[in-house]
């Protein structure tokens, strides 16, 4: 049985370290980027149940009773709309009534102009009172999502943060896995470099982090 030896043979193995560093490197980076995958869907699991929910901060701004107080306003409103509707035509009914010359008619009108009268200056009051609870809902609401978007903001940011914590563990067991493989195969081909796979790879693992913890 011969062996070749020569130029030639060094070459073919320079070239075969080569390519597997490249080989060896392509796995380590997949499967950092796939433990931060795994890593991010496993802390968001188990952290589902303490996102932060709207309506508890609607009911610190007492969002609720302020929109109750509204609606309740605009109903008063226009049942104060609907009575003054309802009086203007009783008034001018009974102006066109022929007998309207008579004592009780003419009491009975002026009474609903009386009326009219009251209930139009009560109106300016009412839209008052809908325009300002309608003001005090809105920033109730909208303290309400500024507290919500920012309890939300820090929720994810503490799930990615701690995502990347788990990642980071498990990228430094694969990183000493392939420096302990690229160790073997050195001895055994007597040439490449953990050092092709680990810093490249730890590069690709940081700015993938960053732009993670950052996106």
């Amino acid at each position: 049985m011969s062996v070749v030896t020569g130029p030639g043979a060094v070459a073919v193995a320079k070239r075969a370290v080569c390519w597997l560093d490249v080989f060896v490197f392509a796995i380590f980076v997949t499967a950092s980027l796939s433990a931060l995958s795994i890593a991010d869907d496993t802390v968001t699991k188990q952290r589902r149940g303490l996102k932060p929910v709207k309506e508890h901060y609607e009911l610190i701004e007492t969002v609720p009773t302020l929109q109750a107080s509204f609606t309740m306003a605009q109903d008063e409103l226009k049942t104060l709309r609907g009575k003054l509707v309802e009086l203007r035509m009783e008034a001018r009914r009974l102006a066109a009534d022929p007998a309207s010359a008579q004592l009780d008619h003419a009491v009975k009108l002026k009474a609903a102009e009386a009326m009219i009268r009251e209930y139009e200056a009560e109106v300016p009051r009412k839209l008052r009172e809908v325009a300002d609870a309608a003001t005090e809902s809105f920033r109730a609401r909208h303290a309400a999502e500024l507290a919500y978007d920012k309890a939300v903001s820090e929720f994810e940011r503490a799930v990615k943060l701690r995502a990347v914590e788990f990642a980071l563990a498990a990228w430094a067991i694969l990183a000493l896995a392939t420096g302990l493989a690229c160790a073997a195969l050195r001895r055994w081909l007597g040439n490449g470099s953990a050092l092709h796979a680990l810093v490249p790879g730890s590069v690709v693992m940081l700015v993938a982090c960053i732009v993670y913890v950052l996106k």
